[in-house]
């Protein structure tokens, strides 16, 4: 595949073949990709649906790590890509005096476990199931 890439663009360079003309002119690519954006762009029942769930998740922290303990979105949730269709991406921040703040993998998997069991246990109220 490399020699052929290097042969065409060889040949492009040397005017044997032409590449094709852009289909999309000027702002055309700009324009699709803004109707693009605003197409997929989370109608008000969905923006609603996730403020719940981040207010619930934020109950679920606190009541599974203390109120000292936070969370944060990262990803589409805030670059501005976020969908429909978008999972969340959050990560949870305990405080550092929290027993179970360290690096190991099983302090990392007491806490993913603690806050499964918080969120099956309100999983009705998720209305997600």
């Amino acid at each position: 595949p490399c020699t052929s890439v290097r042969v065409e663009a060889a040949l492009v360079a040397f005017k044997c073949i032409a590449l094709p003309e852009t289909r999309l002119q000027e702002t055309q690519g700009e324009d699709f990709l803004q109707d693009l954006a605003i197409a997929l762009a989370p109608d008000l029942q969905s923006t609603r649906r996730i403020e719940a769930a981040r207010s619930r998740l934020s109950d679920a922290v606190a009541g599974t790590f203390g109120t000292e303990a936070h969370f944060e979105f990262f990803g589409s949730a805030v670059n501005g890509f976020e969908t429909n269709s978008s999972d969340v991406d959050v990560v949870v921040v305990l405080p550092e005096q929290h027993e179970l703040r360290s690096s190991s993998k099983q302090s990392a998997a007491q806490c993913v476990e603690l806050m499964g069991r918080k969120l099956v246990e309100n999983e009705d109220a998720w209305g997600i199931y």
